[in-house]
């Protein structure tokens, strides 16, 4: 048989000519099924991959009536605690026959938006958000795109954050637990002018990373300083700026805790152009506790949580329920916290003197 013009795509026709059998058998030896023997399964695998035969993934979506695809929207890509739940998704997504559409929002509720629709239109089969974009007043504004996906029966799971008052299946890390751990780790060590250097207020939950703080303080009979708690923003650049405004101040503080090890990098490099000696002049504690953590030029002190597991088990638990046929009202499919370990490393220390003082 001639081969093909470049051109033009090799059908399952063209390569059932070729091996001599029906089109059905084709289709069923490309696909796995069962009734093909192995031999002849063998024999149409090489034929095809020698006429260039690619497969019509939409054709095949259309049949099924699924797009065998995941929406994955991210608020940033650099966060390596972000890229390790990424990696958990795309590996478990791909070894159960998904591609994954992967959206960057930058923590912005309209580019959240436009991925969202973006998404609805190219009709993904689930949708996953790690973690969600919210207003400055803390609302999560994009219900409503939320509410389309849910109409179109399509499930919704999300990643380190929660949607308050939807049918949103979650899995959330315990950041009250692990900032709790922190901070009882530093008073135990003697530290009672302890630093917070905040994610935006707006990003807090209520029951999240401050009341954790507040209560750990309350515990040990440490009366909080509003002074110490600094709103710091997402990035190590604004860790790094927020550090130097605290030490400029003249704000005393023996520890500081960053709301990620990611922001902690650029509080250790800050600490360290002003002459500070971690941990002998001021501890430093992180959180996630990510692959690089334990590779600082100062190993860090962190909360550990599993990342990748995180994006491993929000695919598992769309995929099976996709193949539940499970109705997106069923609220009762994943609902997890996952608890964080302390990870004690040589960034944190006994109190010797204050910052400030």
């Amino acid at each position: 048989m001639p081969r093909k013009d470049i051109k033009q795509a090799v059908r399952i026709q063209d390569i059932a000519q070729e091996a001599g059998v029906s089109s059905a058998t084709v289709s069923y030896a490309l696909c796995g099924t069962r009734g093909v023997s192995a031999d002849t399964r063998k024999r149409i695998l090489r034929i095809a991959n020698s006429l260039g035969y690619i497969p019509n993934r939409q054709a095949a979506a259309l049949r099924a009536r699924r797009s065998m695809i995941l929406g994955f929207l991210v608020t940033d890509i650099k966060n390596p605690f972000f890229a390790e739940i990424v990696c958990g998704i795309e590996s478990t997504a791909a070894a159960r026959g998904y591609r994954l559409m992967l959206c960057v929002t930058g923590d912005d509720p309209r580019d959240e938006a436009r991925h969202l629709q973006m998404l609805l239109e190219h009709g993904v089969d689930g949708l996953i958000l790690v973690p969600i974009a919210r207003s400055q007043d803390g609302t999560y504004p994009n219900t409503s795109l939320l509410r389309a996906f849910h109409r179109r029966r399509t499930p919704v799971i999300a990643v380190v954050d929660a949607i308050k008052d939807h049918p949103t299946a979650r899995i959330t890390t315990s950041v009250y637990e692990g900032t709790r751990l922190v901070a009882e780790h530093l008073i135990a060590l003697g530290h009672r002018r302890i630093a917070y250097l905040s994610q935006p207020f707006h990003r807090i939950q209520k029951f999240g990373r401050h009341a954790a703080y507040h209560d750990a303080l309350n515990h040990a009979g440490i009366p909080f300083d509003p002074e110490l708690m600094v709103e710091a923003g997402l990035t190590p650049d604004d860790a790094y700026e927020k550090t130097g405004q605290l030490l400029d101040s003249g704000i005393r503080f023996t520890a500081a805790m960053y709301p990620n090890d990611y922001m902690a990098v650029g509080g250790l490099r800050m600490l360290r152009e002003r002459g500070l000696r971690v941990p002998d002049d001021v501890s430093v504690t992180g959180f996630d506790d990510v692959e690089w953590a334990r590779f600082c030029e100062v190993p860090l002190t962190t909360a550990r949580f599993p990342a990748r597991a995180l994006g491993e088990m929000a695919v598992r638990e769309l995929t099976e329920r996709l193949s539940r046929h499970a109705p997106p009202e069923d609220e009762a499919f994943c609902q997890i916290s996952v608890s964080p370990t302390l990870v004690v490393r040589r960034s944190t220390g006994p109190v010797a003197g204050e910052l400030g003082a």
